[in-house]
């Protein structure tokens, strides 16, 4: 694995969605080389499920906080 991309998401469902499509789209190494994390940071059910039954590759659903975020960037 060369790549992990992690998106952080809250309620946005159908624009995650679009991000995960684009990156596939128009990434110019292998799938095998990257991989998709998506962070959900206590979205409404609805959204969980659109995102589950996208066409991401890994979803974590938990309490995200920005001060955790700049800690690990």
């Amino acid at each position: 694995m060369l790549l992990s991309i992690v998106i952080l998401t809250f309620n946005t469902a159908p624009l995650t969605i679009q991000c995960i499509r684009s990156i596939k789209r128009h990434c110019t190494i292998p799938a095998s080389d990257y991989e998709i994390i998506i962070v959900d940071n206590h979205s409404r059910e609805e959204d969980v499920e659109k995102l589950k039954n996208g066409d991401t590759i890994n979803i974590d659903n938990q309490d995200v906080s920005i001060e955790f975020l700049k800690r690990i960037l």
